[in-house]
């Protein structure tokens, strides 16, 4: 993924879970549990997880994981929970989707942008889920 976004291997990915399973996963506290739900610290990942999610544990074991409430985006967890019924996984990698020292992502047009630039394979929104027809089973 950081040779598609042409970011380097320094740049890791971040971990989105749902809060029921966060837990389970991270060493997710009641004293930082806020923060995890704003993607801005770290938490050590569980010894029996590391090697089931390696692409968001960074070298020293830890990761900084984004944790989703349904309250608040229904959407995004039902996908994690579905996900994790699917594959038994309860976490997804979560980026921003932009490339190396560009602005994030922040409008429809930017995501199609990255959708036709081939730098995400589909975009989900209320309304359905986009991608390029032809590529990958469309």
């Amino acid at each position: 993924m950081n040779t598609r976004l042409d970011r380097s291997e320094f740049m890791p990915f971040a971990p989105v879970v749902a809060e029921g399973d966060a837990r389970d996963v991270f060493e997710v506290t009641d004293a930082n549990a806020y923060a995890c739900r704003f993607m801005t610290i770290t938490c050590d990942v569980k010894k029996e997880w590391s090697g089931k999610i390696p692409a968001v544990v960074h070298v020293d074991e830890t990761a900084r994981p984004q944790i989703i409430r349904r309250s608040e985006n229904p959407l995004y967890y039902d996908i994690l929970q579905a996900f994790k019924a699917e594959s038994g996984l309860p976490v997804l990698v979560n980026t921003s989707f932009n490339v190396h020292e560009e602005p994030i992502v922040n409008n429809p047009e930017e995501a199609a942008k990255a959708l036709v630039d081939d730098r995400i394979d589909y975009i989900v929104t209320d309304d359905g889920v986009y991608g390029i027809e032809g590529r990958d089973g469309l």
